[in-house]
């Protein structure tokens, strides 16, 4: 008894020319099985090396620091945005107009404390807790960033210095 390594042959078909066999429904299965094995590990693989700043313990200090006076804006919030325009940090104003999948990767603010001629504001990535403290300060040719301070991170949150 041979074994067949040929499909069938019909009546066109010379005897001395091999008919390719059709690959068979299983093979076809395992090779898509194969494939998805194959892309499920890359995406395990990414997820794994990928850095995870939510997890970030590590303890900031909460120091001051002196920012340049800035050219005259007309808001406290064109103010921000200068600042964060000068550091090279996409800024979109205020956090509750955030929106997704736009504004991932940029900062925002909220405001912590109206003073009046001053005012505080926290800001941070979007979708995200605070990092950063601002300082915001009326003066006669318009309002300025004035000074900033770390506000520290989720396990030991930093309160304004001001």
């Amino acid at each position: 008894m041979s074994t067949q390594l040929s499909a069938p042959r019909d009546a066109t078909t010379p005897p001395d020319v091999p008919v390719p066999v059709p690959p068979s429904r299983n093979r076809r299965w395992a090779v898509l099985a194969v494939i998805v094995a194959v892309l499920g590990l890359a995406v395990v693989v990414i997820a794994v090396t990928r850095p995870n700043d939510t997890t970030t313990t590590a303890t900031t200090t909460a120091t001051a620091t002196t920012v340049p006076t800035p050219t005259a804006v007309v808001s406290a919030d064109d103010a921000i945005a200068a600042h964060y325009r000068r550091a090279g940090v996409p800024y979109v104003g205020a956090c509750a107009n955030a929106s997704l999948p736009n504004d991932v990767g940029s900062y925002c603010s909220v405001l912590h404390e109206d003073r009046g001629a001053s005012r505080i504001y926290g800001t941070g990535p979007v979708f995200s807790e605070f990092d950063t403290w601002l300082l915001v300060v009326e003066q006669p040719d318009g309002w300025h960033v004035v000074d900033t301070a770390s506000a520290g991170n989720l396990d030991a949150p930093t309160p304004p210095p001001w």
